[in-house]
């Protein structure tokens, strides 16, 4: 039997959220579509990404890999910098350059259902939310699901944030070490925010 669980290097307690979700009814049935509210218990969990860019003269031009975490929030920075550190010193990029080899790195903050259970490798396990049927719409008013435009309703899903450049070879040591020094302090919060800081 497959694990459809998911693994999370970080969580935070877990919150009541008030959501709305469509049933649909069945045709040709006394079961109408209708909207049910609810208060659910959800546990944000994060994870971070990182991404490879080359730039020249400060234009995107191509990203290489992209690298998740595997087990420790932030451990995607490591795998990044092995293929930088190699790009870096293959294209002789240099801090003059006109080129650029950088990171980019973000969080993503995922709901879900709760703790499910400990992995062989005794990670915490997470309930994801349903992938099929009706979206946990979020702060829909009493009047319901009709009384929003479309590009209004919001949905209880992951979300990813506070993209920073967290290394260029354009930097120094010391720029590069401080950049990334301050991604993980973003990422370590005890609280759960989401700052939509540029790239």
């Amino acid at each position: 039997m497959r694990d459809e669980t998911i693994q999370l290097p970080k969580t935070f307690p877990p919150e009541l959220v008030e959501v709305t979700r469509l049933i649909h009814g069945i045709p040709g049935s006394s079961l109408s579509r209708r909207e049910i509210t609810d208060i659910i218990e959800v546990t944000w969990g994060r994870e971070t990404n990182a991404i490879v860019e080359i730039y020249i003269n400060g234009v995107f031009v191509d990203d290489r890999s992209s690298f998740c975490d595997f087990g420790m929030l932030g451990s995607c920075i490591d795998s990044a910098l092995e293929e930088w550190n190699e790009l870096v010193e293959g294209y002789g990029a240099t801090k003059d350059d006109r080129f650029e080899v950088s990171i980019a790195a973000w969080i993503t903050d995922v709901p879900t259902l709760g703790y499910a259970h400990d992995d062989v490798f005794r990670h915490k396990r997470y309930h994801p939310l349903p992938k099929e049927g009706s979206a946990f719409f979020i702060g829909v008013p009493e009047a319901g699901l009709d009384s929003v435009q479309p590009e209004d309703l919001r949905t209880l899903r992951s979300v990813e944030h506070s993209r920073m450049k967290i290394r260029s070879s354009l930097w120094s040591d010391d720029e590069n070490k401080a950049a990334t020094a301050a991604f993980l302090m973003r990422i370590s919060e005890d609280v759960r925010t989401v700052s939509l800081d540029a790239a």
